[in-house]
């Protein structure tokens, strides 16, 4: 999920509050373990 862009001026960032995601955990895994072992793998 990336693209190389080159020759940038500015970015602009936004996201929609009306888009929902639902993040799915193996039971026992939280999110702040996960965060953590897919930063160092």
């Amino acid at each position: 999920d990336s693209r190389l862009s080159t020759q940038v001026l500015s970015v602009e960032i936004s996201s929609d509050k009306h888009t929902r995601h639902q993040i799915l955990f193996d039971p026992g895994h939280g999110l702040e373990e996960r965060l953590i072992r897919e930063q160092f793998v």
